[in-house]
């Protein structure tokens, strides 16, 4: 019976360093969004490392927090727990509660107070992946979809998918030319046309002019603003959109934030329920858990996160910041691809297994030397 013992011994050890790596250590998500294209599609596998980024447990029916040991850098792709998936309806849990909630106070339409909803812990949220754009204590601003970080313009090293105006003159042709990109996307809009490019498909279809497919292509800027857009405020939006965004500041744990009635909406949900707190305007006066006060220290830091499909990407942009003890870890690469829309051995893409998700700091940095070196030979 020894030989029985033995087994049963090392069955016991192998369960107990797989619960510990999966709780600590790895994680394996599926990618169901085109959120992150062209980086990441629908259908890959992403390796998640989670060692040192907190995270929360739920064990015993409590629910502990890891503290955050490791420090994210810009331009990381970062998983973590839906900031606001904090309620949700029982009927259609992956419906956003607030969103919906938003919607019906812009279109002034009743909201149904009595639907079924249920409150979840963070470890109980639906999981999202995002690139950190912006780190505590940044002041981040997009205008006209480029990033300005602290009043700099963010290079971005990586790859990312926006939509392009085309007024077409050759409609089949256009249509020949963009089935060979990947993940490409062509619909009419008011009139003309539009398409999804990163700058390198760009660069590769600039010809569709000079060839007549196309009168012009030019960037297309989002102009509407909507209910998705961060911070709402009594009854709308701020009057921010997607391309022309902020300036708003990212706080960072220790900093002392000085509310005013103009700045409240944007911290509103970062102090009464990321910190817990309860926090009101009453007679243009901010009060903090009861009392009178318009300072308030944070106890976490927050980052920025946006998808690199910048127009197909809810984001923080849409939500807000995401707290540090949402964070689950980082995604490493893409151990498994497969195309959801055929057969499972016909749909493996196997040019993609093993890809890293990189935050773009080589390249830029590759840029900067190649740059150097042009103006110290020329």
């Amino acid at each position: 019976m020894a030989w029985l013992e033995r087994k049963c011994f090392f069955l016991l050890v192998v369960i107990v360093l797989y619960f510990l790596m999966k709780t600590f250590a790895i994680s394996i998500y599926k990618i169901p969004s085109e959120s992150m294209l062209p980086n990441i599609w629908p259908g890959d596998w992403i390796l998640v490392d989670k060692l040192g980024y907190g995270g929360s447990l739920n064990l015993f029916r409590k629910e502990f927090q890891l503290p955050c040991v490791r420090k994210i850098k810009r331009g990381d792709v970062m998983v973590f727990h839906f900031p606001e998936g904090d309620t949700v309806f029982v009927d259609d849990p992956l419906q956003n509660f607030y969103n919906k909630k938003r919607w019906s106070i812009v279109h002034q339409k009743p909201f149904d107070v009595n639907a079924a909803v249920v409150s979840l812990p963070i470890g109980f949220r639906v999981p999202y992946v995002k690139r950190c754009v912006g780190l505590p204590g940044d002041r981040i601003r997009l205008k006209d979809g480029q990033i300005f970080i602290n009043g700099i313009n963010y290079r971005e090293g990586y790859a990312i998918k926006r939509w392009y105006h085309l007024y077409v003159r050759d409609l089949s042709k256009l249509e020949k030319r963009l089935a060979a990109i990947d993940n490409s996307k062509f619909k009419e809009w008011g009139g003309h046309h539009v398409a999804l490019f990163t700058s390198q498909e760009l660069i590769a279809v600039k010809d569709l002019v000079s060839e007549g497919v196309v009168d012009s292509i030019s960037p297309y800027y989002e102009s509407w603003i909507n209910h998705s857009t961060y911070p709402f405020v009594n009854d709308g939006p701020m009057p921010w959109t997607w391309d022309n965004y902020g300036p708003i500041y990212i706080p960072q744990k220790g900093d002392t934030l000085t509310l005013t009635v103009d700045n409240f909406y944007r911290y509103e949900r970062l102090i009464g329920v990321y910190e817990g707190n309860e926090l009101k305007v009453q007679n243009d006066s901010v009060f903090i858990n009861g009392n009178h006060g318009n300072e308030y220290v944070c106890r976490q830091n927050y980052y920025f996160m946006m998808g690199d499909n910048r127009h197909n990407s809810m984001d923080s942009r849409s939500w807000g910041l995401v707290p540090e003890n949402h964070l689950i870890g980082q995604a490493v690469f893409i151990g498994w691809s497969r195309n959801l829309q055929k057969s499972i051995w016909e749909g493996v893409r196997w040019k993609r297994i093993g890809n890293l998700l990189t935050n773009g700091r080589k390249e830029v940095r590759r840029q900067n030397n190649k740059l150097n070196f042009r103006s110290i030979k020329f």
